[in-house]
């Protein structure tokens, strides 16, 4: 049986261009709070689904 590893390392180099690196970077937050985005609507429809579909059957399971 092997160890658990409870750490993770993460090398880091310095960028070679930081206005470069900033820029990735920006983009990196936008992509992040997009997806975050996407997934709390998704689960607001689910959660509206959920409350139709017990509205519907008298809240019978």
């Amino acid at each position: 049986m092997t160890a658990r590893q409870d750490k993770l390392t993460i090398g880091v180099m310095r960028p070679r261009d930081p206005v470069v690196a900033a820029e990735r970077a920006d983009e990196a937050v936008l992509r992040l709070a997009r997806l975050l985005g996407r997934q709390m609507a998704r689960e607001q429809v689910a959660l509206a689904r959920a409350e139709e579909e017990r509205r519907a059957t008298g809240g019978r399971s």
